[in-house]
């Protein structure tokens, strides 16, 4: 089986307790999951209006 979908909390998972993340990490694995045609979601449970 492949892998299709990789889907990431943001808070404390994506991002760490800055807020921040490691950008150039994360272009080199993208760049990494677009070759091997995965698709990278975002999901939260946090409301974009709080």
């Amino acid at each position: 089986m492949s892998v299709k979908l990789i889907a990431v909390d943001m808070d404390g998972t994506f991002l760490d307790d800055a807020k921040q993340y490691n950008r150039a990490r994360f272009l080199r694995q993208y760049a990494q999951m677009k070759e091997q045609g995965i698709r990278f979601v975002v999901a939260s449970g946090t409301s974009t209006t709080s």
